[in-house]
Order: structure tokens, then C-alpha cells, then sequence
């Protein structure tokens, strides 16, 4: 049986309201794709979560990453875009994990 490879990405506009609120929907609903996975990783299906430029900026791959897991760490409204809460600015997130 061939088994489907895929990658889901979930884009964050911004980190207004709007843009928290479809990150939690976004990471829900792959939290609820991962309750069937078999824990196998030619099963998985890896998120890739990215935030627009105009969210946050990142000048470096590690900038953009500590951003995200600060996003998914701390409360929204503390999380600052201009680096002043020392993580620097721009967000990717990558999770792998689910799958069927």
C-alpha cells in the first residue's frame, strides 16, 4: 500500500488577534491529525509553520526559529516583533510528528 508523503504548512499572516487565533486552530487541528499516527516516521506528516515578513523579520535561519518557539511559549501579548525580549524577530516553526 503506498503511502501518501506529505507536508503540512500553516501560514500566520500576522500576530494580531486574528493571526494567534488561526496558529491555535492551525496546530489544533494537526494535534488532532497526530491522535491516528503510528509513530512512524515514513507515516509522519512534518508542520512547517511560517510567519509573514510583515508579522516579524529575521535576518538568520536561528533568529527566525527562536521567534516561533517563543511564540508557542509565551502569552501573545508579551511577545514582542522588534527583539526587545531578547529571542530576535522572525518566526519558523518546524514539528514533525503526524501522520497516518
Amino acid at each position: 500500500m503506498a503511502v501518501s508523503k506529505l507536508v503540512k504548512f500553516l501560514f500566520v499572516e500576522n500576530l494580531e488577534a486574528d493571526g494567534i487565533r488561526h496558529l491555535a486552530e492551525g496546530l489544533q487541528a494537526y494535534v488532532e491529525l497526530s491522535r491516528d499516527w503510528n509513530g512512524r516516521i515514513d507515516t509522519a506528516y512534518p508542520l512547517i509553520v511560517a510567519f509573514s515578513r510583515e508579522a516579524v523579520e529575521a535576518r538568520t535561519v536561528e533568529g527566525y526559529q527562536a521567534k516561533g518557539w517563543h511564540i508557542l511559549h509565551t502569552d501573545p501579548e508579551e511577545a514582542t516583533m522588534d527583539g526587545t525580549d531578547g529571542f530576535g524577530a522572525g518566526c519558523h516553526v518546524v514539528g514533525a510528528g503526524c501522520g497516518r
